[in-house]
């Protein structure tokens, strides 16, 4: 049995990908290390989002993934950012893939407006979609309409 797991006080926690001995795994045969400072990054898409109601709107990756990616994506309003660094973008969400597709709701408000905009983000393994939708509780609600910074995330 290939040792995958070890918690130390010199390494802190380290897991190794399936079938690699976590004692000698160099880092690209890790799934996880605590003496990381963040996860690495697979691939930054800039992406468009257009202020439609209801329209499904696509982010495509590089890739089609075999397991989960995380993903994080930025709001960077209307200014493309391309350039910019991530660091520098306001942070919307953070989602992991799970199972064929994933949903989550999330709820962003105009910096401007005050308005809600309401999304529903669905992530493949291959893609990101984006989608305006409306409420129903009164409130006025703006589609948001802007640029997003999509961030795959890989594993050590």
């Amino acid at each position: 049995m290939t040792n995958r797991i070890v918690l130390s006080v010199t390494d802190g926690l380290k897991i190794s990908k399936p079938g690699i001995n976590v004692l000698t795994a160099a880092d690209k045969d890790l799934s996880f290390s605590s003496a990381a400072s963040s996860f690495p990054v697979e691939e930054v898409i800039q992406f468009r989002v257009a202020a439609t109601w209801g329209d499904v709107q696509t982010a495509t990756f590089s890739q089609a993934y075999s397991s989960a990616p995380l993903v994080s994506v930025y709001t960077h309003g209307t200014t493309n950012p391309t350039g910019v660094s991530v660091a520098n973008q306001k942070f919307f969400c953070f989602l992991q893939f799970s199972k064929v597709f994933y949903t989550q709701v999330r709820t962003y408000v105009h910096p401007i407006s005050g308005h809600y905009t309401l999304f529903r983000i669905r992530l493949y393994n291959d893609r990101i979609t984006f989608q305006n939708i409306k409420g129903t509780s009164g409130i006025d609600m703006t589609p948001y309409s802007g640029y997003l910074s999509i961030v795959v995330h890989g594993t050590y």
